[in-house]
């Protein structure tokens, strides 16, 4: 098994859309893993109770829903195993971070957007 490359976000859940020094190659699989932690007012986002899904959009237009895995509730802490359909390509993908509380109210945070770089495809390679 190969040690994923580990990306670690900070978002403010208050604030505006920003571009994330984020910079994953086209093809990976399995090897993409984003450690966000939400905050509002400079103080932890507590997720307790909550479920969170993350939502990418990719240049094409295509649509991605991901699961997101809460680490640390009380902290705001959540991860997400980027899937090789997020990354399949190269361009800017936009990520929207949605919390959704036990009464139906949904929060979403602002969208953050990272690089995805090509890879050099050496299927059929001579």
């Amino acid at each position: 098994m190969i040690n994923k490359k580990i990306w670690n976000i900070n978002l403010p859940v208050l604030k505006g859309a920003f571009v994330t020094n984020i910079s994953p190659k086209q093809y990976d699989t399995a090897s993409n893993l984003f450690k966000i932690s939400l905050y509002k007012d400079m103080e932890k986002y507590d997720l307790t109770g909550l479920s969170v899904q993350a939502v990418f959009k990719k240049a094409d237009g295509t649509i991605s829903y991901l699961p997101c895995t809460i680490t640390n509730a009380a902290s705001g802490e959540l991860e997400i195993d980027i899937t090789s359909q997020v990354l399949a390509i190269a361009a800017e993908v936009e990520c929207e971070i949605r919390v959704t509380g036990t009464e139906g109210e949904l929060l979403i945070a602002p969208k953050f957007y990272f690089k995805v770089y090509e890879s050099l495809n050496i299927d059929g390679a001579v």
